[in-house]
């Protein structure tokens, strides 16, 4: 069964690919040669180090995170085209992060379908390892969605004058046993799923953003979640200040039990040149969460008692060479469910490469 799901997967996926290639010769009109657009592509690498404060050196760190992606895009007309990303982890197994056919019909009207960004927040859009401030994932974040939240079905996405809109509709988050909220490519109900993002630029390099996302995770259509974001960031030549707070609450196996979380996180990076300093503040409160020890060494990874963890995040972020980004940042987070401090050192080296 599991090889004939996996095989369905993947004819599925090629075929968009495909139609994705047909839809970017549909532009009407033939274009010629020297004019038609280069197909574009590009990566990155990224690997980690954690050393949880009190521990010996090296003895008591660990190398981990080994990432990357690749991405390939073919926009061969200004109307229609495709793209596909695929991400991979340490585990050594790769999977789609996007892949599908777009179609654009105005400044405020483009169509995706296939595999896209759930358009919740902006990290989710914005959380490969170049792209992110961090080293690791923003704690509410981690305690609500899935790393590389993407799905499977229809989107739309466009601007009217300062304001930004997308929507989606797909197959949802299916909820496993252990009360985990994951990606699906096969729907496990005939409930769909749906959310968006409206946002609005306030002035040049500021916008803020308003997110949905709500949807069925069983097969039965008894058991539901539900999300809300608010985000907000503003950028100058020399500073970038962002942040996003969210809000969710799904339904676990058992019947009475609910998983709740609510937190936000703040960061801001100096760039004055190729050292950047970068200072963030995180705070979430969460009830029945499976969270990752990754991100806090002395938390199990799943646990079921209501609990509160804030802390501050100090780095710094070196640019060497073009494409190559070091991070390095020490976490000061209290976790009060667990009545202790958990300090730990994380280093990563990230590399971006392009045509």
């Amino acid at each position: 069964m599991e090889k004939r799901i996996a095989r369905r997967r993947i004819r599925l996926l090629c075929g968009l690919t495909f139609w994705g290639f047909c839809a970017a010769g549909l532009s009407g009109q033939p274009v010629p040669a020297s004019e038609t657009p280069e197909i574009d592509f590009g990566g990155y690498l990224a690997y980690e180090y954690l050393q949880p404060a009190g521990t010996r050196f090296p003895e008591g760190g660990r190398f981990h995170g080994l990432q990357g992606g690749f991405r390939i895009a073919g926009p061969s007309s200004s109307r229609a085209g495709f793209l596909v990303e695929v991400h991979g982890r340490d585990e050594g197994r790769f999977e789609w992060k996007q892949a599908y056919v777009r179609m654009d019909f105005s400044a405020a009207l483009r169509l995706k379908l296939g595999l896209h960004l759930v358009p919740f927040g902006r990290f989710n859009e914005r959380s490969r390892p170049h792209e992110n401030p961090f080293v690791g994932i923003p704690l509410n974040l981690a305690a609500l969605v899935p790393e590389n939240w993407s799905d499977l079905g229809a989107a739309a996405e466009g601007r009217w004058g300062i304001f930004t809109y997308a929507v989606n509709f797909g197959n949802g988050l299916a909820l496993d046993e252990e009360g985990v909220l994951n990606r699906q490519f096969m729907d496990n109900n005939a409930h769909k799923a749906w959310g968006g993002r409206i946002g609005a630029f306030l002035s040049q390099g500021m916008e803020i953003g308003l997110s949905y996302a709500a949807g069925h995770s069983d097969e039965a259509q008894e058991k539901s979640y539900r999300m809300e974001g608010l985000d907000a960031a503003w950028k100058t030549p020399d500073w970038e200040i962002r942040g996003e707070y969210t809000r969710g609450r799904f339904d676990l196996p058992l019947p009475e039990d609910q998983g709740k979380s609510e937190g936000f996180f703040v960061v801001l990076i100096w760039m004055p040149g190729n050292l950047q300093p970068v200072a963030g503040y995180q705070a979430v409160r969460m009830e029945n969460i499976a969270f990752p020890s990754t991100l806090m060494p002395s938390r199990s990874a799943a646990y079921g008692e209501e609990t509160e963890i804030r802390g501050w995040t100090f780095g710094l972020r070196w640019i060497p060479a073009p494409g190559l980004l070091l991070k390095g940042e020490y976490s000061l987070n209290t976790d009060n469910g667990l009545s202790r401090k958990d300090h730990v050192l994380r280093l990563q080296a990230a590399a971006v490469f392009a045509p």
